[in-house]
């Protein structure tokens, strides 16, 4: 692999992991916003206990 194309190769996984670390971003914000809503709507329990539900799933499938 020539210079030029080693410095294109790691440019390439620069832009992906900036599209990464926004796309993260962008999940952290709205899994923020979902989780005021819930606590907005009186919801925290149940959700709560949807979370461990789905645990509970989690562990039996391993």
């Amino acid at each position: 692999m020539i210079f030029e194309e080693r410095v294109n190769a790691f440019l390439n996984v620069t832009g992906d992991i900036e599209q990464l670390e926004t796309l993260l971003f962008e999940r952290s914000a709205e899994l923020l916003q979902l989780r005021a809503f819930i606590k907005e709507k009186g919801l925290d329990a149940e959700y709560k206990a949807r979370i461990a539900e789905a645990k509970a799933v989690e562990r039996q499938v391993k």
